[in-house]
């Protein structure tokens, strides 16, 4: 008869279920191995493109000044006098010196240049800056939306409200966007009709019609008219039947000059509405200041350059 194996022999022993479960949990856990990666391909694909291409946008207009190059080989930087032979877009404004760009320092009469290029009603002018912007690809076309909002998220504007920047098409809301912001400054003056200046020569009352809220309002005591007496000046702000903001009459010696009040964030306190702020002035020699085109930062004003890409 043959040897049967006893319960307590060192043989191997291999129970069938325990293989069969081993086997399905191996073969199954390969298959989700390869298949996981896979999951999520179609869905990280597309914004990482777009987002290379609004970066890439946003870092072209704000950081170069752009170029041109016209049918008798004649090139430069200040294609804003060549828009028919535009070879790059960008709005850095130029530095003097040198032929290079000031970075995210843009160029009043380049970004009017590109605004004025843009019309809403033409399909043509969309497509033109579409090409310029390199948004024009073999294999796809980029839309966009391009446009300058101040910090508290208002459009930049004109005084008279009317918006300084913004070109493209309305981004719809179905489709995946990107959005980049890039902060960006300009001259006090280098944006014609987005400020209003009122200068000061000696003694008198000015007033200054401003609705809130305001991105800058600055006054400026610049010397006294007469150097042997010292500036006065006050502040009256109405809302039309009430004084919202008063400072009394204060000197300021003529050592202390200039002298600047940044009171845009003081004004922004009161009401959404029409505001008279009255400034009595006496051998004084300054300005006031007020713009709806950015927060000024020293003697810049600054905003956000916001490009969107779908």
């Amino acid at each position: 008869m043959g040897s049967r194996i006893g319960l307590t022999s060192s043989s191997a022993q291999v129970n069938i279920d325990f293989l069969a479960g081993v086997s399905i949990f191996l073969v199954s856990f390969l298959l989700v191995v390869q298949l996981v990666p896979n999951l999520f391909i179609p869905f990280q694909g597309q914004p990482v493109t777009l987002h290379s291409v609004a970066y890439r946008t946003g870092v072209i207009l704000c950081e170069d000044p752009g170029w041109y190059n016209d049918t008798v080989n004649n090139s430069g930087y200040n294609w804003e006098n060549h828009s028919d032979n535009v070879s790059r877009l960008g709005l850095a404004k130029n530095k003097f010196t040198t032929n290079s760009s000031t970075p995210l320092m843009l160029s009043g009469s380049k970004l009017f240049c590109l605004a004025g290029m843009y019309n809403s009603s033409d399909p043509g002018s969309y497509s033109k800056i579409q090409k310029d912007l390199g948004l024009v690809t073999s294999y796809r076309k980029y839309d966009y939306n391009i446009s300058l909002v101040r910090f508290d998220g208002i459009t930049s504007s004109y005084m008279n409200g009317t918006p300084i920047f913004q070109i493209g098409y309305s981004p719809q809301t179905n489709i995946d966007i990107e959005k980049v912001e890039r902060i960006v400054s300009f001259g006090m003056y280098d944006l014609p009709h987005t400020y209003s200046r009122t200068d000061f020569n000696n003694s008198r009352t000015v007033t200054d019609m401003v609705k809130l809220p305001i991105s800058a309002y600055r006054i400026c005591i610049e010397s006294g008219y007469t150097p042997a007496n010292s500036p006065t000046i006050s502040i009256n702000v109405t809302n039309g039947t009430s004084t919202i903001y008063q400072m009394n009459t204060t000197t300021y010696p003529t050592s202390d000059m200039p002298v600047i009040f940044d009171l845009s964030e003081e004004f922004n306190k009161y009401d959404d509405s029409l505001h008279n702020i009255n400034i009595t002035f006496n051998n004084t020699i300054g300005y006031c200041y007020s713009s709806h085109a950015g927060d000024l930062v020293g003697d810049k004003l600054a905003a956000k350059l916001i490009v969107q890409v779908w």
